[in-house]
């Protein structure tokens, strides 16, 4: 089975109207083949001219509906509910992830899927970075987050690190001998502290485990309309796992959605490193790889960032 299959499969035939958040250059729908609308943080124009040093400028999708300080429900008006989402490598990104699901289920028709892919951090450039806990969901929750916080864009830039996907599962990266960049992880987060931008880094690192983990602490507080309807952990040599959500019937009481999403929860056996890699890889498309091209450009950039840093060091430049 390919990735798009992965990831479409539990939408079933693709009718009525559908979301595909981040879709950037390589849309997992095409509008040829299903009414989707397009959502990004920023319009077209605006993400053309943010990517146009990666040669993507012309790729990039019609952006549909703008989400980023407002409510997804005022941005998409008269056009919800929808019947289906997408959303790629995009939840690890929300500084918010209750509120961010809240707002998808806002928008959603009841019975509607929610499919993701989301980054395993042991297999790409968070691996040494801390696995997320729940606590860590339900405190940004707490504090209605809109940003990431200083700690979280100190560990991202002093922890990043370039990974191939295939040395990752084979062991070769030592997980206990390696020092945080403390200089970088220090600088990144000054920047963020008195700059009014928004520093987009991956506020959670989740593994199959902890991403159960965490879905399981949203239903027993009651945090989430969701249940999980499918859940493809981490195959061997991949560097993400899949999970599609169903949003629940509006008239539900409590206790019944809840046992409704316990219910729902997979049991996972667990995956270790350095088992044999797979004989058929998953099939990727030539705009998948180049999306792939730009993470590593990002985890590189970084990387040059730390050897600057260290330089001034030297010199005595840095406080």
């Amino acid at each position: 089975m390919n990735r798009r299959d992965r990831i479409v499969g539990s939408l079933g035939a693709l009718e009525g109207t559908g979301l595909e958040i981040g879709a950037l250059h390589h849309p997992i729908v095409d509008r040829a083949e299903a009414r989707v609308l397009y959502v990004d943080h920023a319009d077209t124009a605006a993400l053309r001219e943010k990517y146009a040093e990666h040669q993507l400028s012309g790729d990039i999708v019609d952006v549909d509906v703008v989400w980023s300080d407002g409510r997804l429900a005022r941005a998409l008006g008269d056009r919800s509910p929808v019947d289906w989402v997408i959303a790629s490598h995009v939840i690890e990104h929300s500084p918010n992830l209750v509120g961010w699901l809240d707002e998808l289920a806002d928008v959603m028709r009841d019975g509607a899927i929610l499919s993701l892919a989301v980054p395993d951090k042991r297999y790409c450039f968070d691996i040494h970075r801390r696995e997320t806990d729940p606590a860590d969901v339900v405190g940004a929750w707490l504090a209605d987050s809109r940003t990431p916080s200083l700690g979280t864009v100190y560990e991202f830039y002093a922890r990043i690190t370039t990974v191939e996907t295939t040395r990752a599962w084979a062991g070769a990266y030592d997980l206990d001998g390696t020092e945080d960049n403390v200089e970088l992880g220090l600088e990144w987060a000054r920047k963020a502290a008195a700059s009014k931008d928004y520093f987009d880094v991956h506020c959670w690192t989740f593994t199959p485990s902890s991403f159960v983990a965490t879905l399981s602490t949203l239903y027993r507080l009651g945090l989430t309309s969701f249940r999980v309807l499918s859940f493809t952990p981490t195959q061997f040599g991949e560097p993400e796992f899949f999970c599609s959500l169903e949003r629940l019937p509006r008239e539900l009481d409590i206790a019944e959605r809840q046992r409704l999403q316990l219910a729902s929860l997979p049991v996972l056996d667990g995956t270790t490193r350095g088992a044999p890699l797979p004989t058929e890889a998953v099939v990727l498309s030539e705009k998948e790889k180049r999306l792939i091209t730009i993470k590593r450009h990002v985890a590189e950039t970084a990387r040059h960032a730390v050897a600057r840093v260290g330089r001034a060091v030297a010199r005595g430049r840095v406080d």
